[in-house]
C-alpha cells in the first residue's frame, strides 16, 4: 500500500514539473532549488497569458454605438487606403466646393441688383437728361458793340442779358478816355447782380425774362448815366443776343480834364467812324494802305469823307505831327485819328519817337 502511494506521488510531480516549463513558470522545491529531473525547452519563448475581459469590457463591445463607432474608423481607414492609392504624391485630395445657396443668391441680388452693363446704360441715361435740362434751347449770340450816350438827354442805351453770361459795360468820354464810375444803383438788386471797377460795370442776370434800368454816377458828374437791362432770351426758344462788352461813348468830355491838343472833339460826322476804327473795323468805302516796316498793332486807311479826302490812322500812342482831325481812344491804349491825307506821320509811344510811312498798295509799283 505504501509502495502504491509513492508511486502516484512521484507521476503527479512528473505531470506538473512539465506544465510549469511550457507555461514558463519555476516549480521550486521546499529548499528554494528547482528539481534536477524539471524539463526546460531551451528554445521556448515566454508568453504571457491574457486576463480574460471583464463584464465591463464585455458591455462596452456589444454597445451599438461602439460598433457603429468602429465601422466608422474602418470606412475612414479603408477611404484613406484607397485616397492615398489614387494619389500618387501622398498628398490628400481637394475637398469639392460647397455648392452656392439660394441665400447667397438673394443676398447678393439686394445688395447689386444691376449689373454693370445696365449701370452704364442708367448714367448714360442720367447725363442725357441733365444735357437736355440744363442747355438752351437755343444757342446765345455774344455781341460786343459801342453805342453813343447823352447824359439826362433822349433815349437811355440798353444791354442785353441773359442769366448765366456776364456783360460789361464800359464808360468813355467823347475823346474815347476812360470815364471812372464812383458809385451805380440798380433797379432790381434781387434780379441782377452788379459790380464796379474804374470806368466798368460788371452786370450777371439772376432771374431769366427780368427787366431793370442801372443808374451809373460818373466822376465829376452829378446826373447819372441811365442803362436799360432787357433779357437777351427772344420767344420761347430761348437763345437771342447777349451782350458781352459794350462801349459807352459819352458826348462829353470829363469835367477837370483838358481836350486833347491838335485837333478838335469827335463830332458827328466822325463818331461812327472813329467807333469803327477802335473796334479794328474799317468804315464803309475805306481802302487799306501798307505801312512800311510792318510796326505792332498799326492800321491805316484812306477814305473819302464828308469834307474831302482823309486818313484814318489806329494805333497805340499819341499823334505829334500832323495836327489831327478827330481822335477817339479804344481799349487796350489803342487809339483812332482822322487826319489829312499824307503819307508820312510821327507817334509817340512809350517815350519813344515813331514815324510811320503809308504808301497805297499799288503805290510802288505805280512808280516803279
Amino acid at each position: 500500500m505504501r509502495k502504491l502511494t509513492i508511486a502516484l506521488i512521484l507521476g503527479s510531480l512528473s505531470t506538473l514539473s512539465t506544465v510549469p516549463a511550457m507555461a514558463g513558470v519555476k516549480i521550486l522545491t521546499p529548499d528554494g532549488a528547482e528539481p534536477e529531473n524539471m524539463a526546460r525547452p531551451a528554445d521556448t519563448a515566454v508568453q504571457p497569458i491574457a486576463a480574460p475581459p471583464t463584464q465591463a469590457q464585455q458591455t462596452v463591445d456589444q454597445t451599438p454605438s461602439t460598433q457603429n463607432m468602429n465601422a466608422s474608423a474602418a470606412s475612414s481607414t479603408s477611404t484613406g487606403a484607397m485616397s492615398n492609392n489614387q494619389n500618387p504624391s501622398g498628398k490628400p485630395a481637394p475637398l469639392p466646393p460647397l455648392p452656392e445657396s439660394k441665400a447667397f443668391h438673394d443676398t447678393l441680388k439686394s445688395a447689386m441688383p444691376l449689373s454693370a452693363g445696365q449701370i452704364a446704360q442708367l448714367r448714360e441715361a442720367i447725363n442725357a437728361n441733365r444735357r437736355a435740362a440744363e442747355a438752351p434751347l437755343s444757342p446765345a449770340q455774344p455781341r460786343i458793340e459801342t453805342i453813343n450816350a447823352r447824359i439826362g438827354v433822349g433815349s437811355p442805351p440798353s444791354v442785353s442779358v441773359q442769366s448765366g453770361y456776364v456783360s460789361t459795360v464800359n464808360v468813355v468820354d467823347a475823346y474815347g478816355r476812360p470815364w471812372p464810375i464812383v458809385r451805380f444803383s440798380v433797379g432790381n438788386p434781387k434780379a441782377f447782380n452788379v459790380s464796379v471797377a474804374g470806368n466798368s460795370a460788371a452786370i450777371s442776370d439772376l432771374q431769366p425774362y427780368a427787366q431793370s434800368d442801372l443808374a451809373l454816377y460818373l466822376k465829376g458828374e452829378s446826373v447819372p448815366l441811365m442803362v436799360a437791362l432787357l433779357p437777351g432770351v427772344q420767344g420761347t426758344t430761348g437763345g437771342g443776343i447777349v451782350d458781352y462788352a459794350v462801349r459807352l461813348r459819352v458826348n462829353a468830355a470829363e469835367p477837370g480834364l483838358p481836350a486833347p491838343s491838335g485837333g478838335m472833339m469827335g463830332d458827328a460826322n466822325y463818331t461812327n467812324t472813329l467807333l469803327s476804327m477802335v473796334q479794328g473795323v474799317a468804315p464803309a468805302g475805306a481802302k487799306s494802305l501798307h505801312v512800311l516796316g510792318d510796326p505792332s498793332r498799326v492800321t491805316a486807311w484812306t477814305w473819302e469823307g464828308p469834307r474831302g479826302k482823309r486818313l484814318l490812322l489806329r494805333a497805340p500812342g499819341t499823334v505829334i505831327a500832323p495836327a489831327w482831325i478827330a481822335t477817339m481812344q479804344g481799349p487796350a491804349g489803342i487809339q483812332a485819328w482822322v487826319m489829312p491825307d499824307v503819307k508820312v506821320v510821327t507817334l509817340s509811344h512809350d517815350g519813344q519817337t515813331q514815324i510811320i510811312e503809308l504808301q497805297r498798295y499799288n503805290w510802288e509799283a505805280h512808280h516803279g
